[in-house]
């Protein structure tokens, strides 16, 4: 089991350091490369983090951050400034996020009423536009949706691989 991970990202910006605490999640930001570390977050028990891409639409010093909810989902922020004074919420009740280049996924619960409840739905955004519900062939719509699995996201595509209840596995 992991205790900390320490990353940097090859921006303009030198001498960067996050450091997460997985144990305690906890996330720590170092600006002078690791010689003193200032909280990010403090009130939220963080388990995951991606940094931005400034090369493609983010902001200097722009992250995404994963936090527990009581409930077991996990909400999801992003910030220009490491969180020193914005936290702009994407979602508050997902299950899993990640950021692929152009896109950041994340997948929750569905709400369709005939489904199952472990039945789940993908959200995409491509260009840091608001995320939107991935919909998947007619015939697939009432065959619920258990997993999916992003095969490739590059040159503005995604493959999907989706796992659906009745055993069937579909690229997409």
């Amino acid at each position: 089991q992991q205790e900390a991970v320490v990353s940097t990202q090859s921006t303009g910006v030198e001498n960067l350091l996050i450091a997460h605490d997985v144990p305690k999640k906890k996330l720590y930001l170092s600006e002078n490369f690791g010689r003193t570390f200032s909280p990010i977050l403090p009130e939220l028990n963080v388990v995951d983090f991606y940094w931005g891409n400034s090369s493609l639409y983010d902001a200097e010093h722009a992250m995404f951050a994963v936090a527990d909810n009581e409930d077991g989902t996990q909400a999801i922020y992003q910030s220009d400034d490491f969180f020193a004074s914005t936290k702009n919420t994407i979602d508050t009740a997902a299950n899993q996020f990640a950021v692929i280049d152009d896109f950041y996924f994340y997948v929750k619960k569905s709400t369709h009423t005939n489904h199952g409840k472990n039945d789940q739905d993908l959200f995409i955004s491509f260009d840091r536009s608001p995320p939107v519900k991935a919909t998947f062939p007619p015939n697939m719509i009432d065959n619920p949706t258990t997993e999916f699995y992003i095969a490739d996201a590059g040159e503005g595509q995604v493959f999907v691989i989706v796992s659906h209840h009745s055993n069937d596995t579909n690229l997409y």
